[in-house]
């Protein structure tokens, strides 16, 4: 395959397997060169473990549970805070989530897939 049928191809890739397939061509640059990478599997690991089983299950109006404290977009939303998926981004990439019980009432946030987990589980 020539690398201009490539590239179409590599555009149509989802974010996690851009990432895994620009670790994978570092880490073959790097070893043709004889670069020492150093631990980079360890501190940045390629592999589907830091993709949450449930990315592309949420869906929009689903209830999600906040996995960690959060200070996105002028909100501070903590750990445990459930709110309503308004809309999903590029096939579970990230979500829009409204929560209703902020202090300065409610609000639309951003959050990333390993930040949120369905209610429930």
């Amino acid at each position: 395959m020539s690398l201009a049928e490539l590239v179409p191809e590599i555009h149509a890739l989802a974010h996690g397997d851009k990432v895994r397939l620009a670790h994978l061509l570092i880490t073959e640059l790097a070893r043709d060169e004889g670069v020492p990478l150093g631990d980079m599997e360890t501190a940045y690991p390629a592999t589907e473990s830091r993709i949450p089983r449930w990315r592309g299950k949420i869906q929009e109006h689903d209830l999600v549970t906040v996995e960690e404290n959060v200070e996105t977009e002028g909100y501070s939303i903590k750990k445990g805070m459930t709110g309503t998926v308004v809309s999903v981004y590029r096939d579970g990439e990230g979500y829009a989530v409204e929560f209703s019980e902020l202090p300065d009432g409610p609000a639309v946030v951003t959050l990333f897939p390993a930040q949120v987990r369905p209610e429930g589980q």
